[in-house]
């Protein structure tokens, strides 16, 4: 799982949450008039086992002789057909007084690393064109003049990973009730120097591997290295009755019932445990520990569940 937890940090610290950051913080004064953004603490970007969390402090300054309300910076991934939208960083709402023209601006995320991982092979798995891009749209809206007046405004940034660099998936494996139980899809023709390419460099050789087991399910997410093409392979312990989804539902059903049930994963060599009913632990300690893994659990069910109908519908599936 090193390999694993390592391409997630990488493509998001390198690829997404500083871009991002910066980007949300430069639109504000290049689409409102009177309105600039001081650097009070430089953005900060700390990997937290299946997230990366990045902080900052900004202070945005306004020289307009009215009250802006309703000031929002948001930057997220908007796939290609506009079906999929993943939030990344978002700050605000917050108001500006005329007579007190200084206000924060603090970031403060954690984005999951599997998430935006998926989003972007769900989103690329398909070109019919060589090429590898991470779409951003940043937006910045605000509104002044006792609200007759104001900004709402989206730019949308296609960050190029790769010039040549291509998926091919591979037929998947179905349950005896259609449902898909194994997938598997490979990135290989990197163009030399690119970002997606220095990414892969970064990867240490061999197999790396996630695994999450529950109730004598187990839900298997591996990452293979060979050569200069990396394969991504998701299946179940037992692919001929358990569905990915149906692994992945069993936990999300023992969360929304505070199930006592252990939830087990291990990731980068290491071994995690939660019940979900540790969510009502009177240790703050815990309960901040459940809410984060359950959170993350939640986050992967919905990218997965959107990679799989892609997957399915490349191969005339259900």
């Amino acid at each position: 799982m090193k390999g694993f937890t390592t391409l997630m940090k990488i493509a998001i610290m390198a690829v997404t949450i500083s871009l991002v950051a910066v980007l949300v913080i430069s639109a504000l004064p290049l689409v409102m008039g009177g309105v600039n953004v001081r650097t009070d603490e430089d953005l900060q970007v700390t990997p937290n086992g299946l997230s990366v969390d990045i902080t900052g402090k900004y202070t945005v300054v306004s020289s307009i002789d009215q009250d802006i309300s309703d000031l929002t910076l948001e930057a997220y991934l908007v796939s290609r057909d506009g079906s999929m939208t993943k939030e990344l960083i978002k700050i605000g709402p917050e108001t500006i007084d005329k007579d007190h023209p200084e206000v924060p601006l603090v970031i403060d995320a954690s984005i999951p690393m599997a998430e935006v991982a998926l989003f972007f092979v769900t989103d690329n798995m398909d070109n019919s064109e060589p090429g590898l891009v991470l779409p951003v749209t940043v937006h910045v809206k605000g509104t002044y003049n006792s609200n007759l007046a104001g900004v709402d405004m989206s730019m949308v940034f296609n960050i190029p990973l790769s010039d040549t660099g291509s998926f091919t998936a591979t037929a998947p494996t179905l349950t005896g009730s259609g449902e898909v139980s194994h997938a598997e899809v490979t990135l290989s023709g990197l163009s030399a120097g690119s970002m997606a390419d220095q990414i892969m460099d970064a990867l240490p050789p061999g197999g790396t591997e996630f695994t999450m087991n529950f109730g004598g399910k187990e839900l298997i997410i591996s990452i293979d290295k060979v050569g200069d093409d990396i394969t991504l392979d998701v299946g179940t312990g037992d692919e001929a009755n358990d569905s990915i989804m149906s692994v992945i539902n069993d936990v999300l059903d023992a969360i929304k019932d505070n199930s006592t049930e252990t939830v087990s994963f291990d990731v980068a060599g290491e071994h995690y445990e939660f019940s979900p009913s540790d969510i009502e632990s009177a240790d703050p300690a815990v309960k901040e520990n459940v809410e984060k893994y359950m959170t993350q659990i939640e986050g992967v069910s919905d990218s997965l569940e959107l990679f799989l109908k892609k997957y399915a519908e490349m191969y005339g599936g259900a």
